[in-house]
Parts: structure tokens; sequence; C-alpha cells
């Protein structure tokens, strides 16, 4: 008897080998991945679906395949979806993202609970548009418990196509909308930093953009602001001719009582000599004048002269005076008139930007208005004035220089300097160099980041002798600065978490100098750092 039971065993295994006896059935598991739109330089979140039987599926490790060329992946929250997330005894074993080779991997422990009823995401993904084109979702791999063999699972595979969306801007730092295109228009909306809103029209000089807000209401800021980041194409964008509904500039009433202006104005212009040609004329100026003593001294050819027009004029001095200055290079703004003041900000070649005064020492430099407690200076040489300087009220700009051992702002590098490296750019010279930025371009990194040692590449710019790389992290400060201490045409950085910070997404550009002056700055490119 024992060798017959044993026997039918081993008959038994040998039918179930050559499929003479039919297995159990494996339930049918559907994986959809998704197939979204998103536009060029945004973020959306996007979710991947699982059609499991009850308790079948029990736990999840996947792996799955993008172009990093296209987008940008990161885990949201645990990233794994509902599914998966509601079963209190799951716990999430492993995240890992590869933005350089384009894989992730999500893997979780096994649980003995069921699945919540009507959830089937299993998989949440923040994606970024970095290029325009199409990225695949493919997996590569997947394993949904121990009981689930993967030739019972269809895998639908999923795509992301990145396409040019409408121009978009996002503000970096606190910063007052206009009413209208021009800093002498009143603050129409403060705008909160990480806000992103689209961009509906353009001044015809292109200085301001007209901005979309939530509320159906619409605000101008400048577009050379260094507290807002541009992207879409801008070239899409149209030109709006603004009409404003309200008089820009307080004016004064011409009811301002001009008969009773009229004698004063009038009587110290008269001379003695006149009194030799008293005329029934003067009829009209005596019933302006009741309180003098009557005299021949209002001629008919005075009466015309005291017009309304001219009492009008001194009350109408008041009104203040805006001068527009534009930038004529790329230019700092520093804390004092002098080339020795700290750099506090910066001008972006054809800014606009208001002037507020000018410099009671004579240097020559115009005081800007920066909205903040204290006005930025700028060498008068780097700027077009549209209107008459001499209008501006004087100044007393600080009187103390601070001596400047790199670029204010910045935090130190903490790197060895590089032989003969300087600690910041020299000071700058009298007069500005002269050169076509659009040669001077960024070459490399473009798509990312490492998180560790990341070489920066950009074309040599001609007479520049010496070149700075700045780079920014998402609210926009400069979190690394660094020179080539010469003619260069790149140079290595520490770009990771301990060097520059966390965050994702981070911007740099190079500033090329020339005598120690700005000659000219890259544009700033915006890629994220590899997780």
């Amino acid at each position: 008897m024992h060798f017959s039971q044993r026997f039918l065993r081993l008959l038994i295994l040998l039918l179930l080998v050559c499929g003479l006896l039919p297995a159990a059935a494996q339930p049918a598991i559907t994986v959809t991945l998704p197939t979204e739109s998103i536009a060029l330089g945004t973020t959306q979140t996007v979710t991947a679906t699982i059609d499991c039987p009850e308790m079948t599926c029990a736990r999840l490790d996947v792996t799955i395949h993008y172009d990093p060329e296209v987008m940008l992946v990161n885990i949201r929250d645990s990233g794994i979806g509902t599914y998966f997330s509601d079963r209190t005894d799951l716990r999430l074993l492993r995240n890992i993202i590869d933005n350089e080779e384009g894989t992730l991997r999500v893997t979780t422990s096994v649980s003995s609970q069921p699945p919540p009823p009507d959830s089937s995401v299993f998989l949440q993904l923040s994606i970024t548009g970095l290029a325009l084109g199409e990225s695949p979702l493919t997996v590569e791999s997947i394993n949904l418990g121990t009981d689930v063999v993967e030739d019972s699972i269809t895998i639908v595979d999923g795509a992301i196509t990145v396409i040019e969306g409408p121009p978009s801007l996002r503000v970096l730092r606190p910063l007052n909308a206009r009413s209208g295109p021009g800093t002498q228009f009143g603050t129409a909306a403060a705008l909160e930093p990480d806000q992103a809103f689209e961009i509906v029209g353009t001044s015809a000089d292109g200085a301001w953009l007209l901005l979309l807000l939530p509320d159906d209401s619409r605000v101008w800021v400048e577009s050379g602001s260094r507290f807002i980041e541009i992207s879409g194409d801008l070239l899409a964008i149209p030109i709006v001719e603004f009409q404003p509904t309200v008089t820009l500039l307080p004016t004064n009433s011409p009811t301002a009582t001009a008969t009773d202006t009229l004698t004063p104005t009038s009587t110290p212009t008269p001379a003695p000599t006149d009194t030799a040609a008293p005329t029934p004329t003067e009829t009209p100026a005596a019933t302006n004048t009741p309180t003098f003593t009557p005299s021949p001294t209002h001629t008919p050819s005075e009466t015309p002269t005291s017009t309304p027009t001219h009492t009008l004029t001194p009350s109408a001095t008041p009104t203040p005076v805006v001068i527009i200055a534009v930038a004529n290079t790329n230019a700092n703004v520093r804390s004092g008139d002098g080339t020795g003041f700290t750099v506090i900000g910066s001008l972006r070649r054809g800014q606009s930007v208001e002037l507020i005064g000018i410099s009671s020492r004579g240097t020559g430099w115009y005081a800007i208005d920066l909205e903040e407690d204290e006005p930025g200076w700028v060498a008068d040489f780097v700027v077009t004035v549209q209107d008459d300087p001499s209008l501006l009220p004087e100044i007393d700009p600080p009187t103390v220089s601070p001596v400047r051992t790199q670029p204010p702002g910045q935090p130190r590098n903490t790197r060895p300097p590089q032989a003969g490296q300087p600690t910041a750019p020299p000071a700058q010279p009298t007069q500005p160099p002269a050169g076509d930025c659009s040669v001077f371009q960024p070459q490399s990194p473009l798509d990312g980041l490492a998180n560790g040692i990341s070489t920066f590449y950009w074309t040599l710019m001609p007479g520049a002798d010496d070149y700075w790389v700045s780079i920014f992290n998402e609210s926009g400060a400069n979190v690394r600065l660094a020179s080539t201490g010469g003619v260069g045409s790149s140079i290595s950085i520490d770009t990771s978490a301990a060097a520059i910070g966390p965050g994702g997404m981070f911007g740099w550009e190079v500033t090329a100098f020339q005598g120690g002056q700005v000659l000219c700055t890259t544009r700033r490119v915006n890629i994220p750092r590899a997780a």
C-alpha cells in the first residue's frame, strides 16, 4: 500500500508536468500605465492602475523604463497608490529613481489584508516635461505576490507626450504686479512665490508681460525681472495695446477759481510807465479786482496773458516725474554710487527701470526703485535715460564704501580655490566693453545636474578674461558661485545636496568679465538634479 501511494503521487506529478492534467487556473490581472500629454516645463501627476482579483495581488515590485531626455520623474508621496498604501500592514521597502538611465523601481512588503474597495491606483508619479517629444512607459519586470505568475499579468504600456504649452510665468520671490505696463502705474496685486500664471500679452516694446490671474483679472509685470521664470513659446504671445481707463498722473481741475487767481498773478507784472495810457477797456479788469485801488495798471494786453492756463501751471508742479531708463548691457546694481559698493542685484540688457534720483556727490550714478527698504544704484553709462535726467532729485548715497571680498549675496565657495583663482570678480572699470552677447551660450549640462560633481561648459565670449558660474535653487537664491580664475570654457562644481542644498530643480548661468566688469551673461538653464 505504501508503494502504491508513492507511485500514485509520482504519476500525478508526471501528468502535471506533461500537461495531461489541468492545473489550477491563474486569475487574469491587467496593469495599465498612464498615457498623458503635459506641457513643456510643467509638472503633472499621472497614475498607473491595476485590475486584480481580491487578495490575489498582495505586494508590489515593479521596474519601469522611460526616456530621461523627454521627462523627469519623481515619486509623489510614497509613490504607491491607494490599492497598496491603504493596507495598514504593508511597508514601502524601496523607492529608487534614476533620471540618468530612465528607470524607477518601487518595492513593498507582502500584505495579508485585502485592497480597499473601488481602488485601482497602484502607482502615482510626478512628471516634469523637459523637452518636446514622446517618452514611452514600459514595465521591465513586475511581481505582485508569491501566488501570481508573470504570465498571468497583461501589461498595457503607456506614453508621456511633452507638448508646447501656453506661455507661462512662475514667480520666484514676492513680486508686485502693476495695473499697467510701466512703473508709473499702481500696484494691482501681490504675487507670491511658486505661483504660476498664463501669459496672455506683452507690451509693444516687450518690456512688460500681461498675466491672467485666477479671478480673471489681468496685471502687468516686467519681463526682465529677476524674480520670475518664463516658459513656453514666447513668440506666440500677442502684443496688447494698453488703453488706460483712468488718468495715470494726478492733474488739477480747472475749477480752481481762475477768476480769483487772475488778480494776484497780474498785479506784480505791470510797470508804472503804463499810467499814461488809461482807457475804458480797463472795465473787465476792474470787475476782477474790486478791492484794489483803481489805477490804469491793467492794460488790455495784460488781460489775455493772465489766463487760467498760467495760473494752473504752478499748482501742477507737485505732480511726480516718472523717468524710465533702459539697460544697454547686463549690469550690476549696487548699494552705493560706485563700483566699490556691494552688488545687490542686476539688470538685463533691454530691461526698463524707474529712476528715482541721482547721486548728490556728482558721480552721475542713478538711484533706482528696487521695491525694498533702500534704493539700488546703477552707473550712468550702463543705461539709456528716456527723459531729462535733470528733473531727478538729488539723493544722498551711502558714505562708506564696503570692501568686497566676493560677490555679495552669494555663499562662499568651500572648495579650495584653483591656483591663481581670485576670491571675487575684480572691480569694474569706468567704461563698459562692447560685444555681441548672442555668441555667449551655455552648452552643458542642459538636461540635468549630477548629485555629485557636474562639469559646466560654455562658448567663449570674445574679450572676456574671467568667467563665473552661478547656481540657483528653486527659490531663485544663489547657492553656489565659482570662477575659472581666467580664460576657460568649463569648470567642475560639486552639485550634491550636501554642497548646494536639497531640491529637485536648479538653474545655472555663466557671467563673462572683462577687466572686472560684466561683459555678458548667458541665459539661465533650468534643469533637474538626479535623485
